[in-house]
């Protein structure tokens, strides 16, 4: 009889499979779309604060040096889109589900959390609006901002808009909307100097819109259309830590079909000679200098934005942001143990954090959503973590390569699906889920940094 599960080749073909479909993906997400993908949330009010964005959900440290689990289902069922979280300086945090239906809260899409990550709450002033995306001012945590991203009736005019809150997330209002405008994302950079990017349907076209108060009047950029390929699919890839007005921009994650600066805050635009054609994130240095991850995971280095340097020792990598003296870098988990490392020249990688370091669901009082939702799903992933993890160098016979600790997974093997197929089997949904996640950050971006420490004391 043939069995329910796939066979160890089997299941290793079909992950390779799925793995390549998994490459057209990460042209389009931020910071890849594979299930070994890590998206770095950086925190320069605390050097010593780790959050890592994952596919199984929202990794955080903690005060005594360990590492915990948000768990996606906190904000929805991730089937279709994988949620994505934000934080700001007092420790606020954003959840956006990506989703109206399938979420905590039916007609919802924007989550909030006050208390590290444990409790969430759907904000007020969005209901039945898609929010694309949202952060806060990095300079003042009461700001935040969001734009939306309703999809398209044929039989009736799209409408989306900008948002603005004024305590902390908690509530907001539209301060601008727009007809036949789809947005794509908002980001704050330096000053109070915010930008969104959003696609224009009719005619077919890329906007950048500046505001320099902090997101309460908007000026709209004409991106020039002679450079774009795919103007529907962009990302504001990075803004200058140092200087506002230097922004760049993405399309389709593919250099040549768009990948623009501009100095003068969008007034003019000049086409980017970049060293990769696939661009999956750009860090910009207050000094001038840069970092790019392209291509197949590949590290880039700057000292001008001009000249790069490949480091070919480097691990695969998603992206990163420069914290402290130092480039912290999300890792590639199917190439790898290690999930973050860091380096400060490109030539020595230290490793931070690798998968299985994590130690369990956030500690969280009993009736939080943390405790009531994730808890429960904590040995099924580990299993699925495990069973990912890459093989050791040593093969078969090398003892290192049975991954769990005696006591470290209790009950895993006996989760509903069954058995060590059950857990390929986890592993080859968590992948497909991973490569089905939509277009909603298209080729990469650094994110702005944001945020305090956003864990337990």
């Amino acid at each position: 009889m043939m069995s329910r599960f796939p066979t160890g080749l089997q299941s290793a073909a079909l992950l390779l499979a799925l793995a390549s479909l998994c490459i057209a993906s990460a042209v389009d997400a931020h910071i890849g779309a594979g299930a070994g993908d890590t998206d770095l949330l950086p925190h320069p009010g605390d050097a010593s604060a780790v959050l890592l964005e994952a596919p199984w959900g929202l990794v955080v440290s903690s005060a005594e040096g360990g590492y915990d689990w948000v768990c996606h289902e906190v904000l929805s069922n991730g089937v279709a889109e994988l949620p994505e979280f934000e934080i700001s300086r007092d420790g606020v945090m954003f959840g956006v589900a990506g989703l109206l239906t399938g979420t905590a809260v039916p007609n919802e899409s924007l989550y909030r959390s006050t208390d590290d990550g444990c409790s969430w709450e759907a904000v007020s002033g969005t209901t039945g609006e898609l929010v694309q995306d949202a952060g806060f001012d990095p300079e003042d945590g009461s700001i935040a901002l969001a734009v939306t991203a309703n999809p398209v009736d044929p039989d009736d005019a799209i409408r989306n808009s900008i948002l603005r809150s004024v305590d902390g997330g908690a509530s907001f209002a539209e301060v601008q909307g727009y007809d036949g405008r789809v947005f794509r994302e908002v980001r704050f950079g330096p000053g109070g100097v915010a930008y969104a990017l959003a696609v224009d349907q009719e005619p077919l076209a890329a906007v950048l819109l500046r505001s320099e108060d902090g997101g309460l009047t908007w000026a709209e950029k004409a991106i020039p259309d002679e450079t774009l390929e795919t103007p529907a699919f962009g990302v504001i890839a990075a803004i200058d830590p140092g200087d506002a007005n230097e922004v760049w921009l993405t399309f389709d994650g593919n250099a040549e079909d768009g990948a623009l600066r501009t100095a003068d805050g969008g007034d003019s635009f000049e086409a980017l000679d970049l060293p990769a054609s696939l661009v999956l994130d750009v860090t910009l240095l207050p000094d001038g200098g840069g970092w790019l991850v392209g291509d197949a995971r590949q590290l880039w280095s700057s000292a001008d934005r001009v000249v790069w340097t490949l480091h070919e020792t480097a691990p695969q990598v998603w992206g990163g942001a420069w914290v402290d003296g130092g480039l912290r870098l999300a890792v590639n988990t199917l190439a790898h143990d290690e999930a973050l490392v860091r380096t400060e020249e490109g030539a020595q990688f230290e490793t931070l954090l690798t998968t299985l370091d994590l130690q369990g669901p956030l500690e969280c009082p009993a009736g939080t959503t943390v405790a009531d939702v994730c808890e429960p799903l904590w040995d099924n992933l580990y299993r699925v973590l495990t069973l990912m993890r890459p093989q050791p160098s040593g093969g078969d016979d090398d003892d290192s390569a049975s991954p769990v600790e005696p006591g470290a997974c209790d009950g895993c093997g006996a989760n509903t699906l069954g058995g060590a197929g059950a857990g390929w089997t986890w592993a080859l949904l968590l992948l497909g889920l991973s490569c089905a996640r939509s277009r909603r950050r298209v080729g990469g971006g650094q994110r702005p940094a944001s945020g305090k420490r956003a864990v337990r004391p």
